[in-house]
C-alpha cells in the first residue's frame, strides 16, 4: 500500500510542478556553508482563517510557498531565507510559532514554507 501511495503522491507532485509552479530560488546564509542559492519550484498559496481576540472575530490570512528542490542541493528553510520566483515575486521565510516549514507529505516530496511577501 505504501508504494501505491508514494506513486500517487509523486504523480501529484509532478502535476503541481508542471502546471501550478514557477521556477525560482531559495537563498540565504548559514555559518557552516556561507551564502547559498538553490533552484526550486514554487507554488504560492494563501490560507484564510477566522480567529477571535477578546470576543472580536478577526479574518486573517497566511502566505505559504510549496517548495521543491529541482537541482543540486537541499536545505531546510530558516527564518530570514528568501524565496524568489522567476515572476519577480519575493518572500522572506517566517516562523508562525510552529516552525517555519513542514513536509507536504509523508514521503518528503516538498516543503510548505511560511513566508511574508516582500514589497
Amino acid at each position: 500500500m505504501g508504494d501505491m501511495l508514494n506513486t500517487g503522491l509523486n504523480w501529484l507532485e509532478n502535476q503541481r510542478r508542471s502546471h501550478f509552479a514557477e521556477t525560482g530560488t531559495l537563498s540565504g546564509y548559514r555559518e557552516d556553508i556561507g551564502s547559498f542559492s538553490y533552484a526550486v519550484s514554487i507554488t504560492w498559496g494563501q490560507t484564510e482563517y477566522d480567529t477571535e481576540d477578546e470576543g472580536v472575530k478577526i479574518r486573517a490570512s497566511n502566505l505559504d510557498a510549496i517548495v521543491a528542490f529541482t537541482g543540486q542541493g537541499d536545505i531546510n528553510p530558516e527564518v530570514g531565507d528568501v524565496i524568489e520566483g522567476q515572476s519577480g515575486r519575493k518572500a522572506t521565510v517566517v516562523d508562525l510559532g510552529t516552525g517555519s516549514w513542514s513536509w507536504t507529505d509523508p514521503f518528503h516530496n516538498a516543503r510548505r514554507v511560511h513566508v511574508s511577501e516582500d514589497s
